[in-house]
């Protein structure tokens, strides 16, 4: 009946206004309720938090705990560094002392570069090894300047090197030169000296090197000693001892 009045219409209209504006009312409180307990939450977890890790002081002038191991840790790393790079600089007077009859600018550099890059548990090996390694080195690049002349740099980083891996630190150098000069002497370049060590170094013990593969316990590195002595190695082994043997003749590996 009311619905078919005209004059009831205006009424109902309003009626039905203030109930929507009502419940938008009630709905808006409720959303601003909820956000207000989740925020209430969020900064109590976060200040148990906070305390959890934050570090309990005992007097105004203590440190703080949680950060001395960290500055420690730095200042022994310091120290370390310092250390090792004080050793770096004797091994390097020490051998330029051994060389020093044929001490030069050339061997100079080849001595920093050698003790500059050298694993730090080699600084305690013996500066009369360093020094004939050196020597060598140099003396063979000298010999075959003619027929093969790597560049400097490429001879510092891959003929200079005494050690591949972890393999011994063997003094290889003047048992291996004799050898490997008498198989390339005939050789007018580094290509035809690369194979001809390849294929007949290994006779340098009788029986020839050979490869046996190496069980699963043992560790792969072999010297060059270790490899002539067992008279084989595996790949590892075989791949050390031919690098020392190019090595040996000035050709970098």
């Amino acid at each position: 009946k009311n619905l078919c009045d005209r004059r009831a219409l205006p009424q109902l209209a309003m009626r039905d206004a203030i109930r929507l504006r009502r419940l938008a009312l009630f709905f808006l409180l409720a959303g601003a309720g909820a956000a207000l307990l989740v925020l209430l939450s969020s900064l109590n977890l976060a200040q148990r938090g906070l305390s959890s890790i934050r570090p309990a002081r005992h007097g105004p002038s203590e440190d703080v705990p949680w950060l001395t191991p960290q500055v420690s840790q730095a200042s022994h790393q310091r120290e370390a560094l310092v250390h090792a790079s004080r050793q770096r600089e004797a091994l390097v007077h020490e051998i330029e002392r051994r060389l020093a009859p044929a001490l030069n600018n050339e061997t100079k550099e080849a001595v920093r570069f050698l003790v500059q890059h050298m694993p730090a548990e080699d600084l305690q090996l013996d500066p009369g090894f360093f020094a004939e390694n050196v020597r060598l080195a140099l003396d063979a690049r000298r010999k075959y300047a003619d027929r093969w002349l790597a560049p400097w740099p490429v001879f510092l980083n891959d003929a200079l090197p005494y050690a591949s891996l972890t393999e011994p630190r063997d003094n290889w150098r003047p048992k291996l030169l004799p050898h490997m000069a008498k198989l390339v002497e005939h050789c007018l370049d580094d290509e035809c000296a690369a194979l001809v060590l390849n294929r007949a170094s290994w006779r340098i013990v009788d029986p020839p090197i050979k490869f046996v593969a190496a069980p699963p316990n043992e560790i792969n590195s072999y010297g060059p000693f270790q490899t002539m002595e067992r008279h084989n190695s595996s790949c590892t082994g075989l791949s050390i001892f031919l690098v020392d043997a190019l090595r040996s003749v000035a050709i970098p590996a």
